[in-house]
Formats: structure tokens, sequence, C-alpha cells
């Protein structure tokens, strides 16, 4: 699907910004804009816009990949109220979001 690839954002642990490590990546569509999946372990981060069937990156070995959704609590009454939850991604989904070949 059609996406934009982040390199420069922060991961929040406790309390603290934590900036990404430089073999990460976050991928975004609006496609499914409930979703956003973050893969590190990467050699090479294609950055930017990409479009359908393009990968996002290129690993040489291991990968770790969090898949997360953006749930909202059917009560609350604002975005506020929402939260990311994991999801485990399909192989299909991985293997078309990354290219594995060196």
């Amino acid at each position: 699907m059609d996406g934009w690839v982040e390199g420069n954002f922060v991961t929040i642990v406790g309390d603290e910004l934590l900036p990404n490590e430089p073999d990460c990546v976050l991928f975004s569509s609006p496609q499914l804009p409930s979703y956003l999946m973050k893969a590190c372990g990467l050699v090479r981060r294609y950055l930017g816009a990409v479009e359908a069937g393009q990968p996002i990156g290129r690993t040489g070995g291991a990968l770790h990949v969090s898949l997360l959704s953006r749930r909202r609590d059917q009560a609350a009454s604002s975005d506020a109220e929402a939260e990311w939850v994991y999801v485990s991604p399909s192989p299909e989904f991985l293997a078309q979001a990354i290219d594995g070949e060196e």
C-alpha cells in the first residue's frame, strides 16, 4: 500500500523521550490510518513516500517489527482517550514491506 516512511522520531518509555535508533523506521499509510508499523534491524532504510509494492527497507538478518493499532474506548468522547495497542503482523504483510536480499 502507499504510505510514508519516517526515520526521525522519538519513542516514549516511561517518562523519557528516546531518539530512534538509526536502523529503525515508522511506516504509516492513509489507507490504514489506525495502524502504525515500527521496524528495526534495517541496514538500509528507504525514507519518504513509498508506493504500493515498494519495500520500506532492507535487512541483512534479524528484524524486529511492532505493529500498533489505534483503539479508542467506545465510551470516550475524544481522541485523547485513544491508545496504541500491539497487534501481530501477518507474514504476508512483512514479506511485502521488507526486502530481505543483500
